[in-house]
């Protein structure tokens, strides 16, 4: 894992040498809004693809492996509780 600064990733990314940058962008399909690609002074150098990347993670998120399944029912069980617990403790006139 690294950390660069913006102004270093032309370089870094030409010493990678890819064939294709896959950047995210484009719309997204839930919500319609336009995504901001990745930008540096210098990607225009570089073969980008904005297509691929969304489709593979838009994918993924439409799929569920049994361990998400459980850690999402988890979390819900944590959310209902919780509620369930503010709404006993809530009285005539309180504010959050």
């Amino acid at each position: 894992d690294r950390v660069l600064y913006t102004e270093d990733l032309q370089s870094f990314v030409k010493e990678q040498d890819p064939t294709v940058l896959y950047l995210w962008g484009g719309v997204n399909s839930d919500s319609g809004l336009s995504g901001q690609g990745a930008a540096f002074e210098g990607i225009s150098a570089f073969r980008c693809d904005t297509g691929l990347l969304r489709s593979a993670l838009e994918e993924t998120r439409v799929v569920k492996s049994p361990q998400e399944i459980e850690i999402i029912r988890y979390a819900n069980r944590v959310s209902s509780e919780a509620h369930k617990e503010v709404m006993r403790q809530c009285r005539p006139g309180m504010m959050e």
